[in-house]
Protein backbone atom coordinates (compact mmCIF):
# COMPACT_ATOMS: atom_id res chain seq x y z
CA UNK A 1 0.00 0.00 0.00
CA UNK A 2 1.29 3.47 -1.04
CA UNK A 3 -0.92 6.80 0.28
CA UNK A 4 1.39 9.83 -1.18
CA UNK A 5 0.78 13.08 -2.42
CA UNK A 6 -1.70 14.39 -0.16
CA UNK A 7 -3.70 11.21 -1.38
CA UNK A 8 -6.51 9.75 1.61
CA UNK A 9 -7.41 6.46 2.64
CA UNK A 10 -10.21 5.49 4.81
CA UNK A 11 -10.62 1.96 6.14
CA UNK A 12 -12.60 -0.10 8.28
CA UNK A 13 -8.94 -2.00 9.79
CA UNK A 14 -5.61 -2.26 8.47
CA UNK A 15 -4.03 -5.44 8.49
CA UNK A 16 -0.48 -5.46 6.32
CA UNK A 17 1.03 -9.24 6.59
CA UNK A 18 -1.61 -10.67 7.88
CA UNK A 19 -0.92 -14.15 6.71
CA UNK A 20 2.12 -16.93 7.85
CA UNK A 21 4.83 -16.78 5.40
CA UNK A 22 3.82 -12.96 4.32
CA UNK A 23 5.24 -9.72 3.59
CA UNK A 24 3.23 -6.29 3.58
CA UNK A 25 4.63 -3.32 3.41
CA UNK A 26 2.54 0.20 3.75
CA UNK A 27 3.79 3.55 3.00
CA UNK A 28 1.88 7.14 4.40
CA UNK A 29 3.85 9.94 2.98
CA UNK A 30 4.04 13.78 2.45
CA UNK A 31 2.20 16.46 3.92
CA UNK A 32 -2.07 15.91 3.26
CA UNK A 33 -1.55 12.25 2.64
CA UNK A 34 -3.81 10.28 5.27
CA UNK A 35 -5.03 6.77 6.76
CA UNK A 36 -7.54 6.73 8.55
CA UNK A 37 -9.36 3.69 10.27
CA UNK A 38 -12.74 3.72 11.44
CA UNK A 39 -13.48 1.00 13.37
CA UNK A 40 -10.44 -0.84 14.51
CA UNK A 41 -6.79 -0.81 14.23
CA UNK A 42 -3.83 -0.97 12.41
CA UNK A 43 -2.03 -4.71 12.77
CA UNK A 44 1.51 -4.25 11.68
CA UNK A 45 2.36 -8.54 11.41
CA UNK A 46 -0.45 -10.59 12.49
CA UNK A 47 1.37 -13.41 11.37
CA UNK A 48 3.10 -12.52 8.76
CA UNK A 49 6.04 -10.11 8.41
CA UNK A 50 5.20 -6.28 7.61
CA UNK A 51 6.35 -2.98 7.91
CA UNK A 52 4.64 0.54 7.94
CA UNK A 53 6.57 3.72 7.49
CA UNK A 54 4.89 7.31 7.83
CA UNK A 55 6.96 10.09 6.42
CA UNK A 56 7.37 13.54 5.21
CA UNK A 57 4.74 15.11 7.15
CA UNK A 58 1.87 12.44 6.93
CA UNK A 59 -0.43 11.51 9.57
CA UNK A 60 -2.09 7.65 10.44
CA UNK A 61 -4.92 8.11 12.82
CA UNK A 62 -5.77 4.34 14.37
CA UNK A 63 -7.21 2.35 16.81
CA UNK A 64 -10.61 2.56 17.28
CA UNK A 65 -11.74 0.87 20.38
CA UNK A 66 -8.73 -1.68 20.38
CA UNK A 67 -4.51 -1.67 20.67
CA UNK A 68 -2.82 -1.12 16.93
CA UNK A 69 -0.51 -3.52 17.07
CA UNK A 70 3.47 -4.44 15.76
CA UNK A 71 4.62 -7.77 15.50
CA UNK A 72 1.84 -9.26 16.90
CA UNK A 73 1.43 -12.66 15.98
CA UNK A 74 4.11 -15.10 17.43
CA UNK A 75 5.83 -15.64 13.35
CA UNK A 76 5.91 -11.95 13.22
CA UNK A 77 8.53 -9.78 12.98
CA UNK A 78 7.76 -6.12 12.02
CA UNK A 79 8.42 -2.56 12.13
CA UNK A 80 7.17 0.81 12.52
CA UNK A 81 8.97 4.07 11.57
CA UNK A 82 7.33 7.37 11.71
CA UNK A 83 9.77 9.88 10.52
CA UNK A 84 10.52 13.66 9.76
CA UNK A 85 8.61 16.97 11.04
CA UNK A 86 4.99 16.74 10.77
CA UNK A 87 4.66 12.90 10.56
CA UNK A 88 2.59 11.57 12.83
CA UNK A 89 0.65 8.09 14.02
CA UNK A 90 -2.41 8.62 16.51
CA UNK A 91 -3.30 5.51 18.42
CA UNK A 92 -6.56 6.31 19.47
CA UNK A 93 -6.75 3.35 22.10
CA UNK A 94 -2.98 2.56 22.47
CA UNK A 95 -0.19 1.09 20.75
CA UNK A 96 1.35 -2.39 21.42
CA UNK A 97 5.01 -3.07 20.33
CA UNK A 98 5.27 -6.99 20.11
CA UNK A 99 2.10 -8.51 21.05
CA UNK A 100 3.68 -12.63 21.06
CA UNK A 101 6.44 -12.20 18.12
CA UNK A 102 9.33 -9.02 17.54
CA UNK A 103 8.02 -5.93 17.41
CA UNK A 104 10.03 -2.20 16.22
CA UNK A 105 9.20 1.25 16.77
CA UNK A 106 11.35 4.09 15.54
CA UNK A 107 10.24 7.46 16.13
CA UNK A 108 12.87 9.99 14.03
CA UNK A 109 13.91 13.07 13.13
CA UNK A 110 10.78 15.28 14.64
CA UNK A 111 8.26 12.80 14.19
CA UNK A 112 5.32 12.33 17.02
CA UNK A 113 3.67 8.56 17.92
CA UNK A 114 0.08 9.52 20.51
CA UNK A 115 -0.94 6.70 22.03
CA UNK A 116 -3.55 6.38 24.62
CA UNK A 117 -2.42 3.42 26.31
CA UNK A 118 0.99 1.99 25.02
CA UNK A 119 3.00 -1.71 26.00
CA UNK A 120 6.01 -3.05 24.92
CA UNK A 121 6.69 -6.86 24.74
CA UNK A 122 3.48 -8.08 25.92
CA UNK A 123 3.33 -11.46 26.26
CA UNK A 124 5.89 -14.31 27.46
CA UNK A 125 8.70 -14.84 24.89
CA UNK A 126 7.95 -11.45 22.68
CA UNK A 127 10.60 -9.04 21.83
CA UNK A 128 9.70 -5.27 21.70
CA UNK A 129 12.00 -2.52 21.08
CA UNK A 130 11.14 1.23 20.70
CA UNK A 131 13.64 4.12 19.85
CA UNK A 132 12.94 7.84 20.13
CA UNK A 133 15.54 9.82 18.87
CA UNK A 134 16.35 12.96 17.33
CA UNK A 135 14.98 17.12 18.36
CA UNK A 136 11.10 17.15 18.49
CA UNK A 137 10.54 13.36 17.88
CA UNK A 138 8.39 12.56 20.90
CA UNK A 139 6.21 9.15 21.75
CA UNK A 140 3.07 9.91 24.30
CA UNK A 141 1.79 7.75 26.13
CA UNK A 142 -1.40 8.89 27.46
CA UNK A 143 -2.30 6.63 30.51
CA UNK A 144 1.14 4.18 31.08
CA UNK A 145 3.75 2.59 29.53
CA UNK A 146 5.16 -0.51 30.86
CA UNK A 147 8.45 -1.16 28.94
CA UNK A 148 8.86 -4.98 29.48
CA UNK A 149 5.45 -6.63 29.69
CA UNK A 150 6.24 -9.99 30.12
CA UNK A 151 8.84 -10.46 27.62
CA UNK A 152 11.84 -8.47 26.75
CA UNK A 153 11.73 -4.91 26.31
CA UNK A 154 13.94 -2.01 25.62
CA UNK A 155 13.16 2.12 25.30
CA UNK A 156 15.60 3.52 24.36
CA UNK A 157 15.45 7.99 24.02
CA UNK A 158 18.25 9.53 22.16
CA UNK A 159 19.36 12.76 20.38
CA UNK A 160 17.00 15.10 22.11
CA UNK A 161 13.71 13.10 21.77
CA UNK A 162 11.09 12.28 24.26
CA UNK A 163 8.37 10.17 25.89
CA UNK A 164 5.66 10.89 28.45
CA UNK A 165 3.86 8.76 30.01
CA UNK A 166 3.60 7.24 33.70
CA UNK A 167 6.35 4.36 32.70
CA UNK A 168 6.53 1.57 34.77
CA UNK A 169 9.56 -0.63 33.97
CA UNK A 170 10.66 -4.52 33.95
CA UNK A 171 12.82 -3.78 30.51
CA UNK A 172 15.49 -2.24 29.53
CA UNK A 173 15.17 2.15 29.15
CA UNK A 174 18.26 4.07 28.10
CA UNK A 175 18.56 7.86 27.43
CA UNK A 176 21.22 9.54 25.68
CA UNK A 177 20.74 13.06 25.91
Amino acid sequence: LQISGGGDVTSKTGLIGTLANSTGTATVSGAGSTWITTSSAIVVGSAGNASLTIENGATVNSGKGVYDSIGFGATSTSTAIVTGPGSNWINSFGLRVAGFGSGTLRVENGAVVNSGLAVIAEHAGSIGNVTVTGTGSTWAAGLNLPVGGLGAATLTIAGGGTETGAASTTGNVQGFG
